[in-house]
Parts: structure tokens; sequence; C-alpha cells
């Protein structure tokens, strides 16, 4: 699979994707704004292609809504079965098969990592073993920085 990053515009805030190989500028197709982008800086990622930070944190490439879709259609099964008055067993069974579907759809996505400042999103890059998960002081010194 190809590298690829995911952001907003910095100045209107239209989702941008890119996908290897870069080129060292790219444009807005909203607002037509260009912006350079350090393609070099991406070994590793010591740091970020679009803002030049260098912080960053991994979390899972999980489909939020799928994994929504699950639980109301588990529910909605179990409702189904409750009103067509199937033995209490039956009613039960979707809501315990539902968070086993779920976690083994989370097992099984990969990770990807995000510029804490930029909020872009890296997938298919090789991380440093530094990058955590989500660090909320982090996330809040970065922000009072930016104002």
């Amino acid at each position: 699979m190809k590298k690829e990053i995911n952001f907003c515009c910095l100045s209107c805030g239209q989702g941008i994707e890119l996908i290897e190989p870069f080129a060292p500028q790219y444009s807005c197709h909203s607002c037509q704004k260009t912006f350079s982008f350090n393609g070099e800086a991406l070994d590793l990622l010591s740091q970020c292609g679009i803002c030049q930070g260098n912080e960053f944190y991994l979390q899972k490439d999980f489909n939020r809504s799928l994994g929504l879709f699950v639980v109301v259609l588990s529910g909605l099964i179990s409702f189904i079965l409750f009103a067509l008055d199937f033995p209490p067993l039956y009613f039960f069974l979707p809501l315990v098969v539902a968070p086993i579907l779920d976690s083994l759809l989370y097992r099984i996505c990969p990770f990807i990592t995000i510029c804490y400042r930029c909020e872009g999103i890296y997938r298919q890059f090789q991380m440093r073993e530094s990058i955590e998960g989500f660090d909320l002081a982090t996330s809040s010194r970065l922000k009072i920085q930016r104002k």
C-alpha cells in the first residue's frame, strides 16, 4: 500500500488527501492557497510535512461509523427477537456477539500516526518507537502555544 496523508487546509479547513509520491508543493482545491510540503522529514516521522510539528500520537485506524453500526444493529436485532417473544437467551445473544465482533474488527485495524498540531493523519508510515497514544496534556500545551 502507498503512504497516505490526510489533513485539513490550514486556511479554509477543506479536507486534503496526499498519496505517495509527494510533491514539494500543493494547493487547496477550495481556496487555492499553495503551501509547501516537507517530504524529507517523513522518515520515521521526525517532523510533520504540513506544519513542521514534531509531536505525534498513535491511534487505531478504526471506522467509528462501522463500530456504531455493529452496536445499533445488535440492539435492533435484540429488540426484534424480544418483540417476537423468543426465549431470553436469543435476545441477549446479539448483545454478547456485538462487543466480540467490535473488538475483533478493532484488533485487525492498523495504527495511524496523527500530528498534535495540525491533526494530519499519516497512514502506512514507519513510526518512531517513542510515539505513544494520545496525551491530553501534550494536546492542551500545543493548543495554548498556537494561540
